[in-house]
């Protein structure tokens, strides 16, 4: 058997979180699911790809073509937006509070450790990042940092866009799920 093939548990034991883990966590759940039903993203791509074909209509100078090509490269990633909306909706209970345990999270695997406790406390206090934790701000407003969070989450299977975790597999959350609870000290 394959590791591919072995069960995988695609779930999050809270009983090892802390109270502030978990309202972390049922903050992201609530996120997660209102993601799931605004189809936000599918609008937006709707839109934009009513746009492109207006654009295509009417393009006859290379300016209007250059209009339609620089309009056409928002299309990848409003797609991917839209397909992890319709995922989440298909969700499971239990697979969208892995998916959303992973989204809220996934930051921590490439903090560095003394601010992971200041990035858990700022998500359970929904305050201002900049202004109440100006080292972690400091550090993940970064270009460097995203890239370092995508590189990471690519290694696992997994991808970002709009600071949102993107999966094919539910397996690849699993693994990141391990990986953040060794990080927060759980496992």
């Amino acid at each position: 058997v394959s590791p591919e093939d072995k069960p995988v548990a695609l779930t999050v034991d809270r009983s090892v979180l802390t109270g502030i883990q978990r309202k972390v966590l049922d903050e992201a759940i609530t996120a997660r699911k209102a993601l799931a039903g605004r189809r936000e993203w599918a609008a937006r791509l709707d839109e934009l790809e009513r746009k492109i074909a207006d654009l295509r209509l009417r393009a006859t100078s290379d300016a209007a073509q250059r209009e339609v090509e620089d309009v056409s490269k928002n299309l990848i990633p409003l797609q991917r937006m839209a397909a992890i909306e319709a995922q989440a909706a298909k969700e499971s209970d239990s697979l969208r509070e892995l998916a959303a345990f992973c989204q809220v999270f996934a930051p921590v695997i490439v903090l560095p450790l003394p601010q992971v406790a200041d990035y858990v406390a700022w998500k359970a206090s929904g305050k201002n990042l900049e202004k109440s934790y100006p080292a972690l701000y400091h550090e993940i407003a970064t270009v460097r940092f995203k890239d370092n969070l995508e590189g990471a989450l690519k290694q696992l299977g997994l991808g970002l866009v709009n600071d949102t975790v993107e999966y094919a597999d539910a397996r690849h959350l699993a693994l990141l799920r391990d990986r953040i609870m060794e990080i927060l000290g759980k496992k």
